[in-house]
């Protein structure tokens, strides 16, 4: 969500230091061990990142608070929209100031401001702050973040796939007034 899709752990065994102290790379050295398998994973998820980062770097959505619908909105330069209460919105904050016993169903979203490529600061009705990666909260963000490989690497070639259960509401343009929020 943060940024973190995989993580993985390769043991420092004296053949991976002996290779990086002499300049050879482990993976041409040891093909075929554990060690040299997370090490191609992890360059293959590096690299899936990176063509997601640029795919979608240029398709930062608008993100605003339609008043009349009690939506927060977001809207692609296609014009494709997608739509979330701001309730659900705000039950994706994973701040641990974010009491989830403690969120009303009257909460509102009273400003929203882009933070680089990646998420947006929600000031809410209660006082709460939020930083929300589109990610957490737009489905096709999540689902080009699913596509690529999400794995929690260890050196026995384990995998945990964390697919976060997105249910976005998804609808066409409106005719409806919106009030811009940022």
């Amino acid at each position: 969500m943060w940024g973190i899709e995989n993580t993985y752990s390769v043991p420092l065994t004296e053949t991976v230091s002996q290779a990086g102290d002499t300049g050879t790379p482990f993976v041409q050295r040891h093909p075929d061990a554990p060690a040299a398998k997370v090490f191609a994973t992890l360059a293959n998820d590096v690299i899936n990142e990176v063509e997601t980062l640029d795919s979608t770097r240029l398709q930062m959505p608008k993100v605003e608070y339609d008043v009349l619908r009690n939506l927060v909105v977001s809207t692609f330069a296609d014009g494709k929209e997608e739509s979330i209460s701001p309730v659900e919105l705000r039950r994706r904050c994973r701040s641990p100031t974010n009491v989830q016993e403690l969120i009303t169903e009257d909460v509102r979203p009273m400003e929203i401001f882009p933070m680089g490529n990646y998420a947006v600061q929600v000031l809410w009705s209660d006082g709460h702050q939020s930083l929300m990666p589109y990610r957490s909260f737009i489905e096709s963000y999540a689902a080009s973040s699913s596509s690529s490989n999400k794995n929690n690497n260890n050196v026995d070639g384990d995998s945990d796939d964390a697919t976060d259960n997105l249910q976005t509401n998804t609808s066409a343009a409106t005719t409806s007034q919106r009030v811009e929020v940022v």
